[in-house]
């Protein structure tokens, strides 16, 4: 291994040695990339500094670069000595930043939850946490951010130190990556790295807009665990590397939460069988909205705490707009006699229809749009006469027609719905943007709370009278973050991912359809959602505006955009197969009961079954691997947090195959009940598995279903239900 910067040869003409040294460098370096990594060679072929710079000589024959304005990327006599002692600093007193999961409360009886507690117990018992080793300590880094390439110095010591398997490098300066070209033996580099099975990736200059994404999409595609045991270095300091150091910090929790997982997907997949055989009609993806109703205002209403703030203003106004009520604010409307047009709903669980049903007296359902996506259970699409159910892009169902268009060419016309987690709010905008519609105002939608002691609306009767709780892990406020019209706002991880999410849709919508012109206004006293512009509602301007046609509207969704499809019970063998799954399941339990000695091989390993899972999920297996991909992300996870939170490396790996055998018994659970599917309903389920959660196996033994989960605690308040009245003051 021999990959340095230009030495510099005191015996020679320097001027003349020097240049003619760089001018050699850049043509390997430049060769090495055309071959290796192409659009690193396409970004500097033809590239011209922005900046006027020398590449200098120092005190101890070292380089540096010095821009026109006197700056240097490092600025100090001996270059080698300084970054020597960085490195030094970093082993030692850095430690790897490992993932380590809380208990999970299981509500349901799902296998998932039941072996990741199991493992979350193998970790407390045997890895502490707080003992955590230096990178110093252990042999290997699997995943490296190395930020700042400066001209190179630190790469040789770095990897004369440590093994590392994964090195994302990110240079915010293309004109000091275009000078390490120059003095740094990138070519021996990239060869060292094809040799030895590293995998490596550059983001150089540009905005900071698209990190997070491509870290995404270097975990989706190498391995989501490794960002559970990764380090981060900084080679130089400059202002670019600040805020690449911020934004990493800011959005790195948000890369890999919301993974899915075995039981999810099985449940998922029941579920969007049921709703084809109970006849539901579809969002259709032939047509989206005329353009005579394009731009219409959309209410999409949310239930936290400043909706009390606008509820008057919805009273007056909901003959104006498209009333969208999204998951429990369908309570806090029927109370205050506003009607919904549409119910935005995405999740999964029976426990839902018990909401709706807390409203559901007389016909107030009736003349109900329900919009979401094909994961809900079967009770709640029972409750509705009107539906618009899109297929959910994340999901495995989505895929499982592909193959079968030809036979089944009406389910290529079901359109799809992306980026819909983490909250039903997402669901909501998301559908509205695909059927068309391009003002958007949001109510409730709050992300957060300005009173850690109110999450929702006060005019909730089911946080109320009727018991409904917000003490789960999804309301726990660990964040603090910017307000939508002024100061600041208690949020979470779940909350700021949603935030993202909306933030990514309406721009992929911009993206998508620049010939539509888009209107999203927060009406919120919550977070700050940087695609939706600040609004008051009495700003919004609706006096002179008149009523909407609401009898033809809703005339276009249910002829126009929405379509029935005959699907029947034979079809499903058809397009589940479930001896496939029985295969793919059965090559990742080979591939997780191989043995190694040491750590470096061991993530080696992990890495491969990562890839190949995400071959699987982009294949034509694509339904097949999406069903077991996310469970196997998050138990890899607790693997490489045994690996790298134990200095002793045979203790370390003795545990992780401990947390290996927990996956086995995962995988082999899962391929029984994947053949209950589509009976293996949410709830319903527990019946199936003679109300045991799994099997038993020789060290681990099934628990009993843990009791069904109740949403609402005060059921006899339900008597004190009014009839719903529509008011407009």
């Amino acid at each position: 291994m021999s990959f340095n910067v230009v030495e510099i040869n005191v015996n020679e003409d320097i001027d003349n040695y020097l240049n003619e040294q760089l001018s050699n460098t850049f043509a390997r370096n430049m060769q090495s990339f055309k071959s290796l990594i192409p659009y690193v060679y396409e970004q500097f072929q033809d590239y011209e500094t922005k900046r006027d710079l020398s590449i200098i000589i120092t005190d101890d024959k070292s380089l540096d670069v010095q821009f026109a304005d006197g700056s240097f990327i490092y600025g100090v006599s001996n270059v080698q000595d300084k970054v020597a002692k960085d490195i030094d600093t970093f082993l030692n007193e850095t430690s790897l930043e490992v993932t380590r999961y809380d208990h999970q409360k299981d509500y349901f009886g799902q296998i998932h939850y039941r072996y990741l507690n199991e493992v979350k117990d193998i970790l407390d018992n045997k890895v502490k946490i707080k003992e955590k080793s230096k990178i110093k300590d252990i042999e290997t880094i699997p995943m490296l951010f190395h930020i700042g390439v400066g001209l190179g110095y630190s790469f040789p010591l770095l990897y004369k130190n440590k093994d590392i398997r994964n090195i994302f490098i990110m240079e915010p300066d293309e004109d000091v990556f275009f000078a390490s070209l120059h003095t740094f033996d990138w070519a021996s580099l990239l060869e060292y790295v094809l040799e030895n099975k590293i995998y490596l990736n550059f983001v150089i200059g540009g905005s900071t807009d698209k990190l997070i994404s491509d870290i995404d999409f270097y975990f989706k595609n190498h391995g989501r665990f490794l960002g559970g045991a990764c380090a981060l270095y900084t080679h130089y300091e400059s202002k670019g590397i600040r805020e690449y150091v911020n934004v990493i910090q800011k959005g790195f929790s948000s890369i890999n939460m919301a993974l899915g997982f075995i039981d999810d997907h099985i449940f998922a997949t029941s579920h969007s069988i049921h709703v084809l055989l109970d006849k539901k009609r579809l969002a259709f993806d032939k047509y989206n909205v005329p353009k005579d109703i394009q731009d219409i205002p959309v209410f999409i209403i949310g239930n936290g705490p400043s909706l009390d703030h606008d509820l008057d203003f919805l009273r007056k106004n909901q003959d104006k707009a498209l009333i969208v009520a999204c998951g429990t604010s369908i309570d806090t409307l029927y109370q205050n006699g506003i009607k919904p047009d549409i119910f935005a709903s995405t999740e999964r669980v029976r426990q839902m229809a018990d909401i709706l049903n807390s409203v559901n007296k007389g016909d107030f359902l009736d003349d109900i749009l329900l919009v979401s996506t094909d994961v809900v259970h079967p009770d709640v699409t029972k409750l509705f006469k009107r539906t618009a159910i899109f297929s959910k892009i994340d999901e495995p169902f989505a895929w499982a027609f592909e193959d079968f268009y030809d036979k089944y060419p009406y389910m290529k016309l079901y359109k799809k719905v992306r980026l819909t987690n983490p909250l039903v709010s997402n669901l909501a905008i998301s559908a509205m943007l695909e059927f068309g519609f391009t003002n958007l105002n949001l109510f409730g939608i709050d992300c957060g709370t300005k009173s850690k002691e109110k999450l929702h609306s006060s005019s909730s009767s089911l946080y109320n009278s009727l018991g409904l709780t917000s003490n789960g892990i999804n309301y726990q406020l660990n964040a603090v973050i910017d307000g939508n019209f002024d100061g600041f706002v208690s949020s979470n991880d779940i909350y700021k991912l949603s935030i993202n999410m909306i933030n990514s849709i309406v721009n992929l919508y911009k993206v998508s359809y620049p010939e539509r012109t888009y209107t999203i206004r927060n009406c919120s006293d919550g977070a700050k959602i940087d695609v939706a512009t600040p609004c008051h509602s009495y700003d919004l301007g609706l006096d002179s505006q008149d009523n909407l046609n609401k009898d033809y509207i809703n005339e276009i969704f249910d002829t126009k955009l929405t379509y029935e499809v005959p699907f029947t019970k034979d079809d499903i063998d058809v397009i589940i197969n479930k001896d496939t799954y029985n295969k793919i399941v059965d090559f990742i339990i080979a591939k997780l009961s191989l043995r190694f000695d040491n750590r470096i091989d061991f993530v080696a390993n992990l890495q491969d079954i990562a890839q190949d899972l995400s071959v699987f999920a982009y294949s034509e297996q694509r339904f097949y691997g999406i069903t077991i991909q996310g469970s196997i992300n998050t138990f890899l996870f607790t693997v490489v947090d045994a690996l790298f939170s134990v200095k002793d490396k045979d203790e370390a790996i003795s545990i992780a195959y401990e947390i290996i055998e927990r996956i086995t018994y995962l995988l082999e659970d899962s391929k029984i009940i994947f053949n209950y599917i589509p009976d293996y309903l949410m709830v319903n389920h527990t019946k199936l598995l003679n109300n045991k959660v799994g099997f038993d196996h020789a060290n681990s033994k099934a628990q009993d279903t843990p009791y069904d989960y109740v949403v609402i605690n005060n059921k006899e308040n339900l008597k004190d239900l009014k009839e719903f009245k529509k008011r407009y003051s």
